[in-house]
């Protein structure tokens, strides 16, 4: 190959070399005018939430009724979910009245429901916590003591329709005494316990008749009366909040 033939082949490269880099200058060009797009990372898969049907009384076309026993407490938004979730699984649009009813392991021994979701034709849709919601549970936890007497033992017994209260048994001076507490913010209502069986068990006298309270090898407080059991209080402690 001649000198002149060389020179024309490196012209021919360069030139090629020179309309390569222009091409990819142009394509980044490109690229730094797009919009930058955020990835939203997937949303973290919701746990299932665990449940078991106690009763589904079907009167059909009047009314459907399920009762249910959740694994555990859950939150409003969760029990919306869930609400939908079990319906959606039944006809539920062929009855007039179709409700779902529900209990927690904390209230088995407690009258009424945790919670209740209501559809009915021609109504809207109603979705209610009847006993203690978390943030309320949460609340009674951080919620300070008694200003007086020893803590003997701290406890939640919970009720539907806002009837849930703390129950804390105290000793001053010699004296038992049980404090109830109606919500997080409110005072404490004192009064005085005759002890029956050491620190383990009281007696209160109302009007109308002994109350007895009785703490239980578990921990739990039971009260009683002239017709047995009616109430059962768990330690306020007992309830994780991690587990909430």
């Amino acid at each position: 190959m001649s000198r002149l033939q060389r020179s024309k082949a490196q012209l021919i490269w360069f030139r090629v070399g020179l309309a390569c880099v222009a091409v990819v200058a142009v394509v980044i060009f490109i690229q730094l005018q797009k919009p930058k797009v955020e990835e939203t990372p997937p949303p973290a898969q919701q746990q299932a939430i665990r449940y078991d049907i106690l009763n589904d009384i079907d009167q059909a076309p009047a009314r459907r009724m399920l009762e249910i026993m959740l694994s555990k407490r859950i939150s409003e938004r969760e029990l919306s979910l869930l609400s939908h979730q079990i319906r959606d699984n039944y006809p539920y649009q062929q009855y007039k009245e179709f409700s779902i009813s529900y209990l927690i392991p904390d209230m088995s021994k407690s009258p009424g429901y945790w919670a209740r979701a209501e559809y009915n034709q021609g109504e809207p849709e109603k979705i209610n916590i009847l006993g203690t919601s978390i943030p309320e549970l949460q609340a009674f936890q951080q919620a300070p003591a008694p200003p007086t007497g020893q803590v003997l033992g701290d406890w939640l017994i919970e009720e539907t329709a806002n009837a849930s209260r703390r129950v804390v048994i105290t000793k001053d001076q010699g004296k038992y005494y049980y404090q109830m507490q109606w919500s997080p913010d409110s005072e404490f209502k004192s009064e005085e316990l005759k002890p029956l069986a050491g620190a383990t068990e009281f007696a209160y006298q109302d009007k109308s008749k002994d109350t007895i309270f009785k703490i239980q090898e578990n921990g739990d407080l039971e009260l009683s009366g002239p017709d047995g059991v009616f109430a059962v209080g768990h330690p306020l402690n007992s309830y994780k909040v991690s587990d909430l």
